[in-house]
């Protein structure tokens, strides 16, 4: 890993799931880089495109876009193409990098969040993974 890539450490994991951490490296342009380990002993599928990025304060959740469609009865989630979401399956101990990152070195706190019951209407991981930076 070159130079460029360790202005920024990972601390450690403040929400870890027991299967899925979140890595984060600055790139030479100056927003954060986020990457998804496989840390459990069986494949699992997550998504790392069609994301959006919000911020709140210090804090960036990354959250997949999910349409709804508003009834007279209540929103109804609805199921898309999972290619959409640039779905990738990891075997234990395999990495891969969430696409478009928006992140700026100003957050402190980076959150990847898939919603339990749009993981299940799709297919993937779901849960909650973050990590905490410090500027070295």
């Amino acid at each position: 890993m070159s130079c460029y890539w360790l202005a920024l450490l990972l601390v450690w994991p403040a929400v870890a799931s027991a299967e899925l951490r979140l890595h984060v490296d600055k790139n030479r342009i100056g927003f954060v880089q986020a990457y998804l380990e496989n840390a459990g002993d069986a494949p699992l599928t997550v998504v790392t495109g069609n994301l959006r990025y919000q911020q709140q304060g210090d804090r960036v959740e990354i959250v997949p876009e999910q349409p709804v469609w508003s009834r007279s009865d209540g929103d109804v989630l609805l199921k898309g193409s999972l290619l959409t979401y640039a779905p990738v399956t990891l075997r234990p101990g395999e990495i891969t990098f969430l696409q478009n990152p928006n992140i700026r070195v100003v957050a402190k706190e980076v959150v990847y969040t898939i919603p339990e019951n749009w993981a299940a209407l799709q297919g993937t991981w779901s849960g909650s993974t973050s990590v905490s930076l410090k500027l070295r």
